[in-house]
């Protein structure tokens, strides 16, 4: 399996719209909003759209400490609860997961985490990013990226942070990063717990359309 034209054409379309990070730390809350807004194109769901300000205080985010990582469920599920959707959060995922997550029409982009070394691999020329752990005990994202596409060798996915790289490696004419799977592999298995965040419809949405309620 490889990533084909029709791929990264698509990855086009929807990078196309996304929106970089405004802060050096700001990349949860901006990736959600991608997300967002990427579900609610393909859904026609004007209720999933949301500014970077607005998921930054839901996200407790706070400039130079980045967003919060505990209870997010309870943080962005009021947020979606009017359009039928919620937050699905998954430590240990794996490849083939993370791929069904990608192709499923009835789920969002997903989400992953990055470990720092990121950073110190990808480019020698970027703004300084360390954030503080949190002060709840909890610590805050290392840095939060958007998968599109994974085969066996590659994986395609968009980085917010990309306008603050100087000297960039493995872009493309999108604002994607294509890179070998066993790169994409050490940053986002070096932190604590490597997990993946997505959206997907509400278990009351789900059971209610079962069950034929109106």
């Amino acid at each position: 399996m490889t990533i084909t034209n029709e791929d990264r054409e698509r990855n086009q379309a929807a990078v196309s719209d996304f929106h970089t990070q405004p802060e050096p730390d700001s990349c949860f809350p901006t990736a959600l909003k991608n997300i967002l807004d990427e579900l609610a194109d393909r859904k026609s769901e004007s209720n999933l759209r949301y500014s970077i300000s607005e998921l930054g205080d839901a996200l407790d985010y706070v400039e130079n400490r980045a967003s919060a990582s505990d209870r997010l469920a309870a943080r962005i599920d009021p947020l979606l609860e009017e359009a039928g959707w919620e937050v699905n959060h998954m430590t240990g995922v794996g490849y083939d997961q993370l791929q069904t997550i990608i192709e499923s029409d009835d789920r969002s982009l997903p989400l992953c985490e990055f470990h720092e070394q990121y950073f110190e691999d990808i480019s020698q020329h970027t703004e300084e990013y360390t954030p503080e752990p949190g002060l709840d005990g909890f610590g805050r994202w290392k840095h939060v990226i958007v998968p599109f596409k994974i085969n066996d060798d590659t994986v395609l996915y968009f980085d917010p942070y990309i306008q603050f790289f100087h000297d960039l490696n493995d872009l493309d004419e999108a604002g994607a990063m294509n890179v070998p799977i066993q790169s994409f592999n050490e940053w986002w298995s070096r932190p604590e717990k490597r997990w993946a965040l997505w959206l997907e419809p509400s278990k009351q949405q789900t059971l209610s359309a079962a069950f034929g309620d109106e």
